[in-house]
């Protein structure tokens, strides 16, 4: 109940500045659910909070996102209808083509995929615009192997994998460089 009334607070507040407002949902442990040490947190319970919270944003004028920074239980994500799933692509883009049918249904209802393929870890520092480009690629090429390649790029954003909190101003500049970078060459 608390988070549903910081969404209508945050979405009121952020109408005084733009006609719509993205929400992201910010759930690392879907990564987590099924594992030993969450044993007896319900997968139907999280859905259930999940979808109440992503119909609260909608509601009230919001676009609603889910991100997880790991390898989560996408199918269920997805049922609880978010307009964006916000993946970490530089370190699991793969596994996104192991549920080819929901990411295709998914993206076919217009739904968009926020594709985290600039990294915000140590992996930073090896990190150049065509390597970016590259991993990029691999993983678009992987995915379209299921999905129409037309279809995902047409339905994607380019994001961090993560944020930047813990990295240094630097390192924070060159993640956005890089990814600035990768969008002209794709815009």
């Amino acid at each position: 109940m608390l988070l549903k009334a910081k969404t209508r607070w945050q979405i009121d507040q952020l109408k005084q500045y733009a006609d719509e407002a993205i929400i992201f949902i910010d759930e690392p442990i879907l990564s987590a659910l099924g594992s030993s040490s969450y044993l007896g947190v319900s997968e139907t319970e999280t859905a259930r909070l999940l979808k109440e919270l992503i119909d609260v944003i909608k509601n009230e004028g919001g676009i609603s996102g889910i991100h997880c920074c790991g390898n989560a239980d996408w199918p269920m994500a997805i049922k609880c209808g978010p307009d964006i799933i916000n993946f970490d692509a530089y370190d699991y883009a793969g596994t996104l083509a192991l549920y080819p049918e929901e990411f295709r249904g998914f993206l076919e209802k217009g739904g968009y995929l926020a594709w985290g393929i600039v990294p915000t870890s140590e992996a930073i520092a090896g990190e150049n615009p065509e390597s970016i480009r590259k991993r990029f690629e691999q993983g678009v090429e992987k995915l379209s192997l299921h999905i129409p390649k037309d279809l995902i790029l047409s339905n994607i954003m380019l994001t961090p994998s993560c944020g930047t909190g813990t990295r240094t101003v630097e390192e924070t500049i060159k993640v956005f460089q890089l990814l600035m970078r990768l969008k002209e060459e794709y815009a």
